[in-house]
């Protein structure tokens, strides 16, 4: 059975599902807030509970141009929730949220990842804010051109 605080968290996260771009804004930013005053992202349960869901929602927001106004925020709030362990982002949400993408191939899946992917080095010392979030909008257009050229191919065609 699920903490109240568990509950509350999961209703505020059905919140970011609604199509009310001004509901969307006003809980991004409470999300924020409550990261910076509670650390929030930090906390064992968000890690592993509810992480991957509201990363999860924020991009498919961003595929879906659903908010499309909300883009610097979202991304924003993309690299806080991601920060706070880039090494699992990247081996294991990204991977994780890339397999489970309808409307493309295998192989574009490993080009997604691959492209997304940074070296040790860059890792190690942090990733910065505009880095990361220009490689989240560049793993979106990506996304997006692979499901409308596939979507645009006759039924039947190999795809490269």
């Amino acid at each position: 059975m699920p903490t109240s605080n568990q509950a509350a968290t999961g209703a505020f996260g059905q919140s970011f599902l609604q199509p009310d771009i001004h509901l969307f804004k006003q809980n991004l930013f409470y999300l924020e807030t409550l990261n910076t005053k509670q650390k929030l992202y930090h906390k064992k349960i968000f890690r592993t509970a509810m992480l991957f869901q509201f990363v999860n929602v924020l991009l498919q927001v961003l595929v879906h141009k659903s908010h499309d106004l909300l883009q610097e925020e979202i991304g924003i709030a993309i690299y806080n929730m991601a920060s706070v362990d880039f090494d699992s982002f990247y081996s294991g949400f990204l991977p994780e949220f890339l397999a489970s993408c309808d409307g493309i191939d295998t192989n574009q899946k490993s080009v997604l990842g691959r492209n997304f992917k940074m070296d040790r080095v860059w890792l190690s010392f942090g990733c910065d804010l505009p880095s990361f979030t220009q490689n989240v909008h560049r793993l979106v257009n990506d996304l997006r051109y692979y499901r409308l050229c596939n979507d645009s191919l006759p039924p039947g065609t190999v795809k490269l």
